[in-house]
């Protein structure tokens, strides 16, 4: 890959479901991949087990790193990771989020204002942890900010 792009590596086994989430994962997120086919290969698990830590299909590297299986790489899509771990774009990445909020929908039937959304910014690190949350009035403010320290931390 280019100095841009990460090189993605699936090791997959045929007829795996799981393996076929991740490609399609992959794939819908405009992420190019190498899949690394394994029947056939004598010792193919023992081989996965030395390179990630781990026995089981599908196996995802980026850059030679283990990521995780299927599970693990939509928890990085979710968290909005995925796209720029493939990018190779700096960390931490910070995102808009919008949550869901209880206390909006109970308080609507009494003329309460909370709204049935809180925004925020999420600050996450390179694995997916969360360093920081950061509330904001409105979806245009977190998009801003967001977009702001993502610009900062490209500078820096």
């Amino acid at each position: 890959m280019d100095a841009d792009h990460s090189t993605v590596a699936v090791y997959t086994l045929p007829g795996c479901a799981h393996c076929e989430r991740a490609r399609a994962l992959l794939r819908r997120r405009g992420i190019s991949f190498t899949e690394v086919r394994g029947d056939g290969v004598p010792g193919f698990r023992r081989m996965l087990l030395e390179l990630t830590g781990r026995a089981s299909v599908p196996q995802i590297t980026i850059d030679g790193a283990p990521v995780g299986g299927a599970s693990d790489l939509a928890r990085l899509d979710r968290r909005g990771i995925l796209v720029p771990l493939a990018r190779r774009e700096p960390f931490p990445r910070a995102r808009a989020v919008r949550r869901f909020n209880p206390v909006g929908l109970l308080a609507a039937p009494f003329g309460g204002t909370y709204g049935l959304w809180r925004h925020a910014v999420d600050v996450v690190e390179r694995d997916g942890r969360l360093r920081e949350r950061l509330p904001v009035g409105s979806a245009e403010q977190a998009a801003q900010l967001a977009g702001l320290l993502n610009e900062r931390a490209a500078a820096a």
